[in-house]
């Protein structure tokens, strides 16, 4: 078994049963859920939340009120860069680590795919907003999925500085 829980980590534990996991209740030793899960890994630190992977795909699973928030349908979940909670998760369709085709979108803590699953690279900037690559060519997201600066750029620098972007538009840098 494994202790989880960055705040509290004898909240709950972790047991195995014929290769699958589940969470158990350490008041009570029982299941609070029916081993189905082949992983399950830590999502904000406190462990409220947990990524779970049943039948080879990973969703979001909220331990205290003992449901999932996102069923297992993505093939990668993880947290954006700038963030130490759960509240924006970067999803997966595809093997984004093996050379074949996917896409990445972007959901909440109440399971909404709200940047829709699109784009080669996305990552979570400073104030809110989402740099992403569509096509191969790089653009702004509002924090709720909108565009915010068309995908006509052939790169815009990692290092922002209040708001501005190094870029190369059609052979100029700006």
């Amino acid at each position: 078994s494994r202790e989880y829980g960055f705040d509290n980590p004898r909240r709950y534990i972790i047991a195995e049963k014929n290769k699958l996991l589940t969470i158990i209740n350490p008041v009570t030793l029982l299941p609070i859920y029916p081993f189905e899960f082949e992983q399950i890994s830590e999502c904000n630190g406190n462990g409220d939340y947990l990524w779970v992977q049943v039948k080879k795909k990973w969703g979001l699973f909220n331990v205290k009120e003992k449901k999932y928030i996102v069923l297992p349908s993505y093939d990668n979940i993880s947290r954006t860069s700038n963030s130490r909670n759960c509240y924006t998760l970067i999803v997966t369709i595809g093997n984004r680590w093996n050379g074949t085709t996917y896409k990445l979108g972007a959901i909440n803590d109440k399971g909404e795919l709200f940047i829709e699953c699109k784009y080669e690279e996305l990552y979570e900037k400073d104030g809110g907003y989402y740099q992403a690559t569509l096509n191969g060519m790089q653009g702004l997201l509002y924090k709720d999925g909108r565009i915010k600066l068309n995908f006509v750029y052939k790169s815009l620098s990692a290092y922002a500085s209040k708001g501005k972007y190094p870029t190369e538009y059609q052979g100029k840098f700006g």
